[in-house]
């Protein structure tokens, strides 16, 4: 009586442990299959600042892939099939494209639930592009904190990179200047023509 006693506990033991790994492995499967929130970006110009922003915190596709042209109806629709389940739609508020217009609302009409967020930044300044791309990345972290507040840390520690590899690009671009012969030998020409004169 105690042996078979013994071993129905054997069993129950192990039934239980079993259960607990496969549930174990259900649930550590089910949190590795929960897709990440998907970014939108409406502007190709932000994209790869966006993805580095976000890093693997989120995942990012352009409103059009490459080989999809904007004319397409058909591949197009079919294209916003595949990121209807979009968390946040990223549109630019200086873009009057109309195909980008249609689609960004049509998105946002077949899913309720996404945000369309507009970003503003200024592109146009020519006089120093650095820090024009280091004002455009803030405004899209910005936006981008806002929306998934979840992932914020993610992205802070991101645009700290992102400003400083901006940083080192500027300082590289001066030293480049600095180096290059052609202005050199304009300063040296100029130079030389003022001291003939």
């Amino acid at each position: 009586m105690l042996e078979m006693t013994n071993r129905r506990a054997l069993v129950v033991i192990v039934t239980a442990m079993v259960s607990c790994v496969f549930t174990r492995a259900a649930l550590a499967q089910q949190r590795q299959t929960k897709p990440r929130p998907l970014v939108i970006v409406g502007d190709g110009h932000d994209l790869d600042c966006v993805r580095r922003i976000t890093g693997m915190a989120v995942e990012v596709s352009p409103l059009f892939s490459k080989n999809v042209a904007p004319g397409d109806y058909a591949r197009c629709a079919q294209w916003a099939r595949r990121v209807l389940r979009f968390s946040v739609y990223l549109a630019n508020s200086t873009s009057y494209c109309p195909y980008e217009r249609f689609w960004r609302e049509r998105l946002a009409r077949d899913n309720p639930r996404g945000q369309v967020l507009w970003v503003s930044h200024c592109r146009t300044s020519q006089d120093n592009r650095f820090q024009a791309a280091a004002q455009r990345a803030i405004a899209l972290h910005r936006v981008l904190v806002l929306a998934l507040p979840k992932h914020r840390h993610a992205f802070d520690t991101n645009l700290a990179i992102e400003l400083d590899r901006l940083r080192r690009d500027q300082v590289h671009a001066v030293i480049s200047i600095a180096r290059s012969p052609s202005r050199s030998s304009n300063r040296q020409s100029h130079s030389q023509t003022t001291e003939g004169s």
